[in-house]
């Protein structure tokens, strides 16, 4: 599971990464709501969405989550229209993950206001995320339905890449009299729909 979410976590947070969706980058503010044809302007619909935010925001700052939240329900689909995207999950780098976390916990902030987010959005302890300022909004929903960020697929073959043995000729053998036997499960790790997941520059 461990070596599942360093690669995962490794895939985000490579800026060279493109979508399958549209060939941009994975996180752009100008993702293709249809990247097979362009949605007239006289349909009232948005042809373009955004799942980036470049401008730097504190993820400790209730407004900013609470402006990307908004900014992410903008996510459109193939018809121009909006997903209905709601972000419920926000995942956080270790030294962001407790200020945010018991920001969100709080039922009253700024001396005595109600916290207009608190159990709307659940904070994530990400550890292996490198940046310690960036954060990103998911709405885990969607992945149950299909439209999922990333995907981790195994496989485990049951001929010589799936097991490999040591027998009584190997060194191995020959060195500490025990016979050995390892199994190998082969990983494949991609990138796919962008729609789910919004990146925040964090500051």
């Amino acid at each position: 599971m461990k070596h599942v979410a360093k690669n995962l976590v490794t895939l985000l947070e490579d800026t060279a990464q493109t979508s399958p969706w549209d060939d941009l980058a994975f996180f752009s503010a100008s993702h293709r709501s249809n990247p097979k044809e362009v949605i007239p302007a006289t349909q009232g619909r948005a042809n373009t969405w955004s799942n980036l935010q470049a401008t730097p925001a504190d993820a400790s700052d209730l407004t900013k989550i609470q402006a990307e939240m908004t900014a992410m329900r903008d996510v459109r689909d193939q018809n121009g229209d909006k997903m209905g995207i709601e972000p419920n999950e926000i995942w956080l780098p270790t030294p962001k993950f407790q200020i945010v976390s018991d920001k969100l916990s709080q039922a009253l902030i700024n001396g005595g206001d109600s916290n207009p987010l608190i159990g709307k959005i659940k904070p994530v302890h990400v550890p292996d995320l490198t940046d310690v300022n960036d954060w990103f909004l998911v709405d885990t929903t969607q992945f149950a339905k299909g439209v999922e960020p990333m995907i981790a697929a195994n496989y485990r073959d049951v001929g010589s890449l799936g097991l490999r043995q040591w027998d009584e000729s190997s060194d191995f053998f020959k060195d500490t009299g025990k016979l050995k036997m390892s199994a190998h499960i082969w990983y494949g790790f991609k990138l796919v729909f962008p729609h789910a997941i919004r990146k925040v520059v964090g500051a």
